[in-house]
């Protein structure tokens, strides 16, 4: 099943559907995952899967850097091969930049799931298509009351999704 799907099966089953900005933390109780945020260094987020799934987050990240990594995490939680490890200890390397760069393939996916969870392609590919392609579209879209996401992570689905050629700088 591909990640899209995924994520899109996910929304829908927890009853968060569509609004925006997408609820992770109700995503997570219906999921019935154990979270805690910890003051740790070294590390944005882990999943564990056993024996109860669990997933801890690194505490004072921004609230888009933190919906991302909750989001990358239950794409560790909702990928069927990833929950077949023993965790993933997820860097801020393997948040902070493009999916395509991320050392690992599990990384890479995980990082996909969370943008099509936070950016449905279907809403996100709907907004720009009616807004200009500039930095303030994506200021506007990035905000806490449309998809709440950080405005690099916003810039890059823009990039990707975009009818024009864009870069991102």
């Amino acid at each position: 099943m591909q990640i899209a799907t995924l994520a899109g099966l996910l929304r829908q089953q927890s009853g968060v559907g569509d609004s925006l900005p997408i609820d992770v933390d109700a995503i997570v109780e219906w999921c019935q995952i154990t979270f805690a945020e910890v003051p740790v260094n070294g590390f944005l987020g882990l999943f564990i899967p056993d024996p109860v799934p669990g997933i801890l987050i690194k505490s004072g990240q921004p609230p888009g850097q933190r919906r991302f990594t909750i989001g990358h995490e239950l794409g560790h939680f909702s990928i069927p091969t990833h929950t077949r490890q023993a965790g993933h200890w997820c860097l801020e390397s393997d948040l902070g930049v493009p999916s395509d760069v991320v050392s690992t393939t599990i990384e890479r996916e995980a990082n996909k799931f969370a943008v099509e969870l936070l950016m449905p392609r279907h809403i996100f590919k709907r907004d720009i298509d009616r807004l200009d392609l500039s930095f303030q579209t994506v200021v506007e879209l990035a905000c806490p009351n449309r998809y709440n996401v950080s405005r690099t992570a916003c810039a890059m689905r823009l990039v990707e999704l975009s009818r024009e050629p864009c870069a991102l700088v």
